[in-house]
């Protein structure tokens, strides 16, 4: 049988993604912004809505990880 590595990603790999994502989403934002048909007001409110979706979204998917995590320390562990 073929055995398969692992590959863990480390903060050196991630960190520049994460500051490009949140680069591209500001500019984004800020496009959206100026060409948007409605009021401040309105967009404003679908804005923190949208954020407030994103924002619950990353939040369970880390705590779904953390716990994926954990259980695999745990079946690691038991192999030893």
């Amino acid at each position: 049988m073929v055995e398969r590595k692992e590959k863990k990603m480390d903060n050196k790999s991630v960190k520049p993604g994460l500051i490009g994502l949140g680069v591209g989403v500001a500019v984004g934002l800020a496009v959206g912004m100026l060409l948007a048909p409605k009021s401040g007001k309105e967009n404003r409110a679908v804005v923190i809505n949208q954020y407030n979706k994103a924002k619950d979204a990353t939040v369970t998917k880390l705590k779904r990880t953390k716990k994926d995590d954990k259980k695999d320390d745990k079946k690691k562990a038991a192999k030893k």
